[in-house]
């Protein structure tokens, strides 16, 4: 059951408060994979938008999004759509796209296939994220933040992005940590790079390029830490 908080809107997790923060005033937000559409939920009662497009894939967490959605008498400012990512919705340079809680590359094909040029979009995958920012640079999507979201043992990372549509290259440490996790060393750097370590740690030994980005990972958590 979802608890309301003092504003009326729904409690969210530490992953969706993150998203929630990022999400700029606009217009129109198009949340993607919305589950319980909690953030489209939440973005109009805080303001942050005027009217919402929630999507899944699936029947159940629909209906389930329908019961929110009429419990906060929002029926008029969010419609729920059963679809495969942004098929069949024509998106615009001022809409608020939020795609999240699926993998990079589920993410990576919900963009090759719709290539939204909105100004605010803004990804949160459950993994695979160095071939996410691969992606991203090679396709002209400029990074413009990221936070690190800790959640019980876990850690997800939200990237906001906007598309330009001119690529550029991110060395592998760049894409592994994140450029803007490596250059403003956000909430739980030092956590997260000790994180990224013990997985590169494994890793390395089928994949010697990973050697490198080990070093510059110690090396930036050496200089932060002195």
């Amino acid at each position: 059951m979802t608890v309301k908080q003092n504003n009326g809107s729904p409690a969210l997790s530490a992953r969706l408060k993150a998203i929630l923060e990022m999400i700029e005033p606009c217009t129109r937000l198009i949340d993607i994979g919305t589950d319980h559409c909690h953030i489209p939920v939440s973005a109009i009662l805080n303001g942050l938008a005027k009217s919402a497009i929630a999507t899944d894939i699936r029947e159940g967490p629909l209906k389930i999004a329908l019961g929110n959605v009429s419990g906060y008498n929002l029926d008029d400012k969010i419609k729920l759509i059963k679809t495969d990512g942004l098929k069949g919705i024509n998106t615009f340079p001022d809409d608020c796209i939020v795609i999240s809680g699926m993998g990079g590359y589920e993410i990576i094909s919900i963009l090759r296939d719709s290539m939204p040029k909105s100004e605010n979009i803004i990804l949160q995958p459950q993994k695979s994220l160095t071939e996410l920012r691969r992606f991203l640079s090679q396709e002209g999507y400029v990074i413009l933040d990221e936070k690190i979201i800790k959640e019980g043992k876990r850690y997800y990372v939200a990237i906001k992005t906007v598309y330009k549509g001119v690529g550029y290259k991110l060395n592998l440490s760049q894409q592994v940590a994140g450029p803007l996790i490596l250059n403003n060393k956000p909430e739980y750097f030092k956590e997260y790079i000790l994180h990224l370590l013990k997985q590169i740690s494994k890793m390395k030994k089928s994949d010697v390029t990973l050697e490198e980005v080990e070093h510059k990972l110690e090396m930036e958590l050496h200089d932060y830490e002195n």
